[in-house]
């Protein structure tokens, strides 16, 4: 299986964008809604716009263009009964998430996870600064993604991008046989585990980390969930990559 095909009409509009050299008026004339959402923040800025649209957008910019450089060869998808994985570095990812912030891929296959933000980014009723809980998840979610592209853009304006831009990201599929060889159930003990009512996952470096997972890798986080695999999924956007790679669970 290859990865759903792009939207060619997309890429070339936003090379036309590249060559006017990046003014903002005309990169945000090609993002989707046009980042209505801009013009709707309260009083306390949770978005830098002139750094934004001065240099974050236009780095995303030619990231989108880049992705025939960075992707010769189709990816492998994680596929359901297969034990599989794929390597990125941190640049691909990044390429693929700038596509799936501008809308550009399309649905390939209900096994999948949709890839796009188009539920967060272009919803009929755009979110609200001031509305309710579910459209302030969506901004938040948003903020917080914008806000790994601000920081990916200057890490690739920093001395050693190069060596940054290598780090890889890996993403893994296993098949966990819970059987036994008659096809019975396994009644073999679990490992001992210790479990503590206080700090937080985040406190404990490396260790592995598990969520209750949705059967769709990433459950709600392009959409309106946000409980545990998706706050995960957006405190660590490269997750984020898993909803184009892993097949529906199960």
């Amino acid at each position: 299986m290859e990865l759903p095909s792009l939207e060619i009409r997309v890429l070339f509009t936003m090379k036309r964008v590249k060559r006017k050299r990046h003014t903002p008026k005309a990169v945000a004339a090609n993002v989707p809604n046009k980042l209505d959402f801009f013009k709707k923040r309260p009083q306390k800025d949770y978005i830098d716009t002139s750094l934004f649209f001065g240099v974050t957008l236009p780095y995303m910019m030619d990231l989108a263009v880049a992705l025939p450089h960075l992707f010769t060869c189709p990816l492998r998808l994680l596929t359901k009964q297969s034990v599989a994985t794929v390597e990125l570095t941190k640049r691909q990812a990044a390429c693929l998430l700038v596509h799936a912030f501008l809308c550009t891929f399309s649905d390939a296959s209900d096994s999948f996870n949709h890839f796009q933000f188009f539920e967060l980014f272009a919803p009929p009723t755009p979110p609200s600064w001031t509305a309710d809980d579910t459209d302030l998840t969506m901004v938040q979610k948003l903020v917080t993604v914008l806000h790994y592209f601000d920081r990916v853009a200057a890490d690739n304006a920093a001395p050693g991008a190069a060596a940054y831009n290598q780090q890889r990201v890996t993403y893994s599929r296993y098949l966990l046989n819970a059987t036994t060889r008659d096809g019975n159930p396994s009644s073999e003990a679990w490992a001992s585990v210790q479990v503590y009512t206080d700090g937080a996952i985040e406190n404990h470096a490396g260790a592995l980390q598990v969520d209750f997972a949705n059967k769709y890798a990433g459950g709600g986080v392009l959409g309106h969930g946000c409980v545990q695999e998706e706050i995960r999924f957006v405190i660590n956007p490269e997750c984020i990559v898993a909803c184009v790679l892993t097949e529906v669970l199960g």
